[in-house]
């Protein structure tokens, strides 16, 4: 057995002495995990507008930017806690959604070098159209608009 190499009584034992609360400390591994992968758990969308705040039991508190989000995010709260779950153990059976505006929003970046909108777009779109009679129907469409 190296100096690395452990038994769980030595680790509990260890803990005791340190005074450190072995659930606690579960419980801030499990966060710290679901907090890394927030993204990958909830998507890009519901990442932007979200933070998991704490667990408490078997419960996770999320922030939520907004009311529209926590509503999106209450209708796939099953999917959200199987997602959780795969970081945590299956530890969590429930979400709590709090409305919390100190979320910070990241800012999408756009460039404006290659940035298409609307109708312009569409004639991008059309023009990579192989089949000729439908791509002449489709700008004679757009151009009409």
């Amino acid at each position: 057995m190296n100096s690395f190499d452990m038994e769980s009584d030595d680790f509990s034992s260890l803990l005791s002495k340190l005074e450190i609360d072995f659930e606690k400390l579960k419980s801030e591994v499990e966060f710290r995990a679901i907090s890394d992968h927030w993204k990958d758990i909830v998507g890009l969308e519901f990442y932007k507008f979200s933070r998991p705040k704490k667990i408490i039991r078997d419960t996770l508190y999320i922030g939520v930017y907004n009311s529209a989000y926590k509503m999106e995010l209450q209708f796939v709260s099953n999917l959200l806690i199987q997602n959780i779950n795969k970081y945590s153990k299956n530890r969590i059976s429930k979400i709590r959604l709090d409305l919390d505006t100190n979320i910070i929003i990241p800012k999408v970046v756009e460039s404006k070098k290659n940035h298409l909108d609307g109708k312009e777009n569409l004639i991008c779109i059309t023009e990579r159209e192989k089949d000729e009679t439908t791509r002449k129907k489709l700008l004679s469409l757009i151009k009409v608009f």
